[in-house]
Order: C-alpha cells, then sequence, then structure tokens
C-alpha cells in the first residue's frame, strides 16, 4: 500500500492570478454599526482603522487629527470609547507594532510623516516621541499634490522571510535591519502603490526606502496585516471599493515591481451617501476560524456620519492557520526537506517505510507533474518553474519553498 504524501507548489501568483470575488460578508447596510460607540458629534472624516486583538481595543483616526479608540466587549456587547482627542494633523492610517505596547503609529498625509506615540494606560496622555518625514531624499517619494500616504501598517521579519519578500532597490531577499524587528507598509493614494521603509524607531528622520511595489489598482488608501495568516490587505477606492490581498511575495515585470495577488473582493457599497471607503482593519483569522471580523471605516459628514465605522462578521479571511502561523522556532526543527531555498533539488527526511505519491499542483489545483518516490529514495528534482515562492504541503502540513 503506497502512502499518500502531496505536494502543493503555489505559485507566487501576478497580476491575472484570481479573478474579483463577491464580498464574502453582509452588505454594509446590514453589517453592524459601531458608530454609535463614539462621541455624539464630529465623527466624521474617518480614514483610518486599526483592530488590537490582545487588548481587544479599536483604533480610529479622522482626516481632521482625532483618535478614537474604542474597548470591545464581544460577550456583553457593552462597547465604550476609552478616548477622543486631537492630535493634529492629515492622519488617515493608524497602526501597532506590538500588541502589547502603549504606543501607536499613524500617517499623516498632508505633511507626508510616519509620527509614532505614546499613550498611558487610560489614554489620559497620548505624546508624539518619533516622527520621520517621507520627503527626505532618502525616501524617494515626492509630494504628488493630488494625493499621498494613506495607509499604514507593520509587517514582522518572520513573514518576509516566510514569503521571500525581496527589495526592488537591491532586488535581494531583505529584513530589518535598523532594530524594529519588520518593516513599514505604506498606501499611496497616487498610482496605488506600496512603499516600505525600514525605520529607526529611536531616531527621527532614520529610516531607509526598501521598496516601492505595484498593486493591482492605480490608488491605495487602507492597509492590514493578519499576522496569523502572513496575507496583507490593501483597500482600493479609485473607481468603486476593492480590497486585494497579497502573499508578500514579489514578481518583477521590467523595472517594476508587484505584489503578488491572492484575491480581490469587491467591497460592497453603502447606500446611504458617500461610498468612499477609507479604512479597513481585521481581526485575525486563526485567532477567530469560525468567525473573523473585518472593520471598515468611510469618509462622510453631515448625517452620514451615524454611519460611518462597520463591523462585518462572520468574514471569509483566506490564509491557513497552523504551520503558517508564527510559531517559527517550532517549524524550524520540523520541516522535512532542504535546503531552502533551494536551486531546484530537494532532499527529505521523511520517517517512512512505506512508497509515497508526490503531485505538484497549481494554486487552481491543475496537476503539473506527479511522481512516485520509494522509500529509500531522499531527494526530488523539481520540474523547471521560473524563481519564486511556492507552497508545499507534506502530508496534511504547509511549508514554503524558496526557489532561485
Amino acid at each position: 500500500m503506497m502512502q499518500q504524501v502531496t505536494l502543493i507548489f503555489a505559485i507566487a501568483c501576478g497580476i491575472s492570478c484570481f479573478a474579483q470575488a463577491p464580498w464574502p460578508s453582509s452588505n454594509w447596510d446590514v453589517a453592524t454599526n459601531l458608530t454609535n460607540i463614539m462621541s455624539a458629534s464630529g465623527v466624521e472624516g474617518l480614514s483610518g482603522v486599526h483592530f488590537n486583538p490582545s487588548k481587544n481595543q479599536l483604533f480610529l483616526v479622522q482626516d481632521n487629527g482625532r483618535l478614537r479608540v474604542i474597548q470591545l466587549n464581544e460577550q456583553t456587547g457593552n462597547h465604550l470609547q476609552l478616548t477622543d482627542r486631537n492630535l493634529g494633523g492629515d492622519l488617515e492610517g493608524i497602526t501597532q507594532i506590538n500588541d502589547e505596547d502603549n504606543e501607536f503609529w499613524v500617517i499623516n498625509e498632508n505633511d507626508y510623516r510616519i509620527e509614532r506615540f505614546q499613550y498611558n494606560a487610560n489614554f489620559s496622555t497620548v505624546n508624539l516621541v518619533r516622527s520621520y518625514d517621507l520627503l527626505l531624499p532618502q525616501s524617494g517619494m515626492s509630494d504628488s499634490n493630488d494625493g499621498g500616504p494613506e495607509g499604514i501598517c507593520f509587517v514582522p521579519d518572520s513573514f518576509l522571510n516566510q514569503s521571500g519578500f525581496v527589495s526592488s532597490v537591491s532586488g535581494a531577499a531583505y529584513t530589518s535591519q535598523k532594530g524594529m524587528g519588520g518593516l513599514i507598509f505604506i498606501a499611496h493614494q497616487n498610482l496605488g502603490q506600496i512603499w516600505v521603509f525600514d525605520v529607526n524607531q529611536n531616531v527621527n528622520d532614520d529610516y531607509m526606502l526598501v521598496g516601492c511595489y505595484n498593486t493591482n489598482r492605480l490608488e491605495s488608501c487602507g492597509l492590514s496585516f493578519d499576522k496569523s495568516t502572513g496575507l496583507l490587505y490593501i483597500l482600493h477606492n479609485i473607481d468603486n471599493n476593492y480590497l486585494e490581498v497579497c502573499d508578500l511575495s514579489v514578481t518583477q515585470v521590467g523595472q517594476n515591481f508587484k505584489l503578488n495577488k491572492i484575491q480581490e473582493f469587491n467591497v460592497t457599497i453603502p447606500t446611504n451617501g458617500g461610498k468612499n471607503i477609507e479604512g479597513v482593519a481585521l481581526s485575525p483569522k486563526c485567532e477567530e476560524p469560525q468567525n473573523p471580523a473585518v472593520f471598515l471605516v468611510r469618509d462622510v459628514s453631515g448625517n452620514q456620519s451615524t454611519n460611518a465605522l462597520k463591523q462585518f462578521r462572520p468574514f471569509g479571511l483566506l490564509g491557513a492557520c497552523g504551520d503558517l502561523s508564527t510559531n517559527e522556532s517550532a517549524q524550524e526543527n520540523e520541516i522535512p526537506f532542504y535546503p531552502n531555498p533551494s536551486s531546484g533539488l530537494v532532499y527529505f527526511n521523511l520517517q517512512s517505510s512505506e512508497s509515497f505519491e508526490i503531485e505538484i499542483m497549481d494554486l487552481q489545483g491543475k496537476l503539473m507533474s506527479r511522481q512516485d518516490c520509494s522509500s529509500e529514495q531522499n531527494e526530488l528534482q523539481l520540474p523547471h518553474l521560473p524563481p519564486g515562492v511556492y507552497l508545499l504541503k507534506i502530508q496534511e502540513r504547509f511549508f514554503k519553498l524558496f526557489l532561485e
């Protein structure tokens, strides 16, 4: 009897790898409205949102410089606004590096600045501690006048390593060098590009451009990163509202680099007034696999502001749980093949006394190759495949292989 061992090589996709998908949740009008948790007045121009799963808190910023933080209680439904204060500036996006730290980072569009704030436990004090001018020469970014940086998120080095993330500046694999343990991703309204920076969190204006990457659209306004699956969610509102999902792998097309799209959702459009959805946040898929949530905010004013923050739950978040989590230490000692990266030949450490079958498929499930391996065989010559990131499924476990 042959033991079934399936290897799925998930080719890092380009622009047309997947067709657009319908919104995998309720539409805007019937989704849970969380707007009334905030202050009765002044809820307008919502532009950025971030969810902290450790503290169950929702951070929001407005383009008039206001910060709001909501404490969510899913058991009782008694949500509470913890703070409502004016930080100043045109705040378009917000994120956190470490969910346990009392600090957050924002992107200030008009001033082209990344800003780092620290706060005390009850938010009675919120102080700007670091600032990074994105119009300095090292950024590579220029003032586009008609639209600037709008979304921000942080991606840990562990996921950059797993995905084979490449700097568009050097063309080589890249992880942080300035001590943050990851990189800051910025969504730009002009051309929809994602700009990536290596930032020194302890020194003002000390950062380095890692790269600039095209997306599937020519406008980007929001970012959210799922640390449980390693997927990046990019919000676009150029002619409609779209949510693009990328896996951090990169394709070079001529002189340009592009983040590889896994899927794109057509976001439901609100029927009552403004259709400009500006910010996205999500709860990690693998922490609540049966009931993940996505939060959206829209930039509206007047009586439409009573319907500006919506929660979509359940939501069909993408990605695999378990073996593609952040538990790198457990995986490093258990990966049953080497070397990684590979030039086309991999060796296996599979402990099996039986023969097994290997199948190689693309992301759509198309069979590309099938090979029978004997119990004594410990190597596999891969079929000719272009360099990139591939996903291996070995005995119901997932691993990533980098082909050089």
